[in-house]
């Protein structure tokens, strides 16, 4: 397979801003699934009064940040023999920029590990737990994250099949950002557990595709911007790097729905 530079996909970027006005006037609730329900109940809907709310303690203001996987992502294919609905791995490294400044512009950035657990060492270093994702994972990503030198996820207890996912590290000039779980295999698709809403519903993938920019470093009337790029920890994961067996680079392309113009006037190029 002949190797290609990177291929650019647009994502969708929405953004809401949250103060304290628009909390006094409208309710403003969210609502995460409890998977340890599936003991009692055949849904892990949560009850009404469960998880987030106005009150104090959950922190809703600042910058509500949410992306939109590409449709090519979000479809899946039925397996004739297995009869399983697969859908792609999808980008589990997100870069936030956020600019600032009109005659002087300033940044500011964190990269999000969409599939990092909230282990102990995410809590021993100040990650809030309210920011994190309810997912289920599978004994095979338990036992990676164990054998993982990276303390974030050698810290999960063994049998944590409900776990919190994603987790967003400030990037700065003296706390550089570099991989730290590169050989970990990925597992986030855009039906995660079975949930249609996943990419969606922010409160279901906060640290995944959504984040909130608390704006405690902003002190004086300002205009903002955002920009999300995300990709894979894993190159071999890269949806374009696992196409199937025998399909070529166009073909996988139009099956995902994008476009190379690199390709315009050559459509049979693989």
């Amino acid at each position: 397979m002949t190797t290609r530079p990177t291929l650019v996909v647009p994502v969708g970027l929405d953004a809401l801003a949250v103060n304290t006005a628009l909390q006094g006037r409208d309710g403003f609730r969210t609502w995460q699934h409890n998977y340890q329900a599936l003991n009692d109940y055949m849904s892990p809907e949560p009850d009404e009064g469960d998880r987030q709310s106005n009150a104090k303690v959950h922190n809703h203001t600042g910058v509500h940040l949410h992306w939109t996987l590409p449709r090519g992502l979000r479809h899946g294919v039925q397996d004739p023999a297995t009869e399983e609905v697969r859908y792609p791995l999808v980008p589990n490294r997100w870069l936030v920029v956020r600019f600032s400044g009109t005659a002087t512009r300033r940044a500011k950035a964190w990269v999000i590990e969409s599939d990092c657990p909230y282990s102990a060492t995410a809590y021993r270093n100040g990650h809030p737990y309210d920011r994190s994702s309810a997912y289920l994972v599978s004994d095979a990503t338990l036992r990676a994250w164990r054998s993982s030198p990276d303390p974030y996820r050698n810290t999960m207890p063994p049998s944590a099949h409900q776990v919190l996912i994603g987790l967003a590290f400030p990037l700065t000039d003296t706390a550089p950002w570099t991989e730290r779980a590169a050989d970990v295999p990925l597992f986030v698709t855009a039906m995660a557990t079975g949930d249609p809403y996943f990419t969606t519903y922010t409160s279901h993938n906060s640290n995944v595709f959504s984040f909130l920019d608390d704006l405690s470093d902003v002190t004086t009337t300002d205009t903002l911007g955002y920009q999300v790029i995300g990709w894979y920890s894993r190159p071999d994961a890269d949806v374009l790097a696992a196409r199937p067996p025998g399909t070529s680079y166009a073909d996988h392309l139009a099956h995902l729905g994008w476009q190379d113009p690199r390709l315009a006037g050559d459509p049979g190029q693989d």
